[in-house]
């Protein structure tokens, strides 16, 4: 199967911590054939988005609770994240060296530390 054919059931199969590379995450995100965040529940997992220069902004789903260390490290597109109320905690370096990173958007209970994240001094955080 090509990497935009996978079903629901085939996500499951393939382990969380290798179904976000870059050119798989490319692929579906500018083919438009499923949203692979769409399957995955608790953690984002080490490294998710790592390296991935393609991705200019992304809304995390409810499902998820965490995102974990690195996990969009050197994304160097990336503008603007929105995090939902479920996420109770960031990953160290999650933000490191996302130089467009502009706004994150998360809950007002969320607590992290801007150095140990990675999230540059410029960056606007915007509570609800």
């Amino acid at each position: 199967k090509y990497k935009t054919d996978l079903e629901a059931d085939d996500w499951q199969k393939i382990s969380a911590s290798n179904i976000f590379y870059s050119r798989i995450i490319y692929t579906i995100l500018h083919l438009g054939h499923i949203d692979p965040l769409e399957y995955i529940k608790g953690e984002l997992p080490y490294a998710s988005f790592s390296c991935c220069p393609f991705i200019t902004s992304i809304n995390i789903p409810d499902a998820i609770t965490s995102l974990g260390k690195n996990c969009f490290y050197n994304c160097t597109s990336l503008e603007s994240v929105t995090l939902p109320h479920s996420v109770k905690s960031l990953g160290k370096n999650c933000f490191y060296n996302c130089t467009s990173l502009k706004t994150l958007t998360c809950s007002k209970d969320l607590k992290f530390d801007r150095k140990e994240i990675g999230l540059a001094d410029n960056v606007q955080i915007i509570r609800r």
